[in-house]
């Protein structure tokens, strides 16, 4: 049977966060009870014969959002267990639920965990109380650490901390005390982005009054450098451009995209990319919960790739990875030969020691991660 993968999407939250444009809503505003009703008595159901007839087994399941934390405790255990006893699974897969340290005491991880829960990755953003104010988190560094510990204590051993560099007025030692902080915790994964302002959030409006300023480029690139060394050194393998891991422990779901593979997307707003299709459900909540109930398609959009995209995007999440570009694998499934198709292209990054090829792999060199966006805009 074929891997798949399946993202699961709560768009619920307490509060949106100042620098979020995901497609999330205030948990006060909907209806969250009929929501989960449609995710397990008929989206559940539906994947899984989907999935069934296609003969495919799912390896993955990610139940994120908005902050999947944030309703009810019956609700996403629930949906926790119809989702393990409902789809095809493989006996090893990964369940992951994202979890906001002020949304999630240690009765209702317990609960998480007892339904099928079996990785926690914990929105931590910072240690430092003054960046997550600016972020618009709702809860303090206590809070991050005391949620930590309390996922340990219920038995979890696979736990992701995402954090958060480049806040407007953070040192070099503020961005560090997180991150050590975070070591001192043992994660076994850690995750850690440059803060992005997306047109439209609350913070790309102050932005562009003026507000603040974002670090310098210069700034940012000292950062990212040390973040990385430090990592390293404390025994974590940077697998992707932000994600660290203990060795065997990187996160298979997210693996699983940027190597291309498939994955159905269950919830509102959430994407699919199976046989060759990629399709997105339709963002409202009541609109969801409506074309379900009438057993209605809820996709919105769908597009089959084009050869030229596919390369373009093998490119673009194949570079993200340390491991690289599989030359022979891109070959296989789309018929090119990257190193001719762009040959001058990558003998200037090869000579500016921005990617080296190995043992069949294209791959970024440290420095060409630092400009990986430019890298990648190079060759597709």
């Amino acid at each position: 049977m074929r891997p798949i993968s399946v993202y699961i999407h709560i768009p619920f939250c307490i509060k949106k966060c100042k620098y979020c444009d995901f497609v999330s809503f205030p948990i006060v505003k909907q209806d969250v009870a009929a929501y989960f009703d449609a995710l397990i008595k008929a989206a559940l159901p539906r994947a899984a014969k989907l999935l069934t007839s296609k003969h495919r087994i799912v390896e993955t399941i990610y139940i994120g959002g908005g902050t999947p934390t944030a309703v009810p405790q019956a609700h996403l255990a629930e949906l926790l267990t119809s989702s393990v006893n409902a789809l095809p699974i493989s006996r090893d897969v990964e369940v992951t639920v994202e979890m906001n340290p002020g949304t999630a005491d240690a009765s209702y991880i317990s609960k998480i965990l007892a339904c099928g829960g079996r990785r926690i990755s914990i929105g931590v953003q910072s240690f430092n109380d003054r960046s997550l104010r600016f972020l618009g988190r709702i809860h303090n560094a206590r809070q991050a650490r005391n949620c930590f510990e309390n996922v340990r204590a219920a038995g979890c051993r696979n736990i992701n901390i995402d954090l958060i560099y480049g806040t407007p007025g953070e040192s070099l030692d503020d961005v560090m005390h997180s991150v050590d902080t975070a070591i001192s915790l043992a994660p076994e994964h850690i995750s850690v982005y440059g803060l992005s302002i997306p047109e439209g959030t609350a913070l790309h409006k102050r932005l562009r009054a003026g507000e603040f300023t974002l670090p310098s480029p210069d700034q940012q690139r000292k950062v990212y450098e040390t973040i990385r060394d430090t990592l390293r050194a404390a025994g974590y393998i940077q697998y992707e451009v932000s994600n660290y891991a203990k060795p065997g422990l990187e996160c298979r779901h997210n693996l699983n995209y940027w190597r291309r593979g498939e994955y159905i997307g269950l919830g509102c707003a959430a994407s699919s990319y199976l046989d060759g299709v990629r399709s997105r459900n339709v963002n409202s909540v009541a609109e969801y919960v409506e074309r379900m109930a009438n057993g209605a398609s809820v996709v919105c959009q769908s597009e089959r790739l084009s050869k030229e995209e596919r390369v373009e995007e093998a490119v673009m999440l194949g570079l993200r990875l340390r491991e690289g570009i599989s030359l022979s694998q891109l070959r296989r499934d789309e018929g090119i030969r990257l190193l001719q198709a762009r040959r001058n292209q990558i003998q200037r990054l090869a000579t500016a020691k921005l990617v080296n090829i190995e043992n069949d792999f294209l791959r970024l060199t440290d420095d060409g991660v630092l400009v990986a966006d430019e890298v990648i805009a190079w060759l597709t």
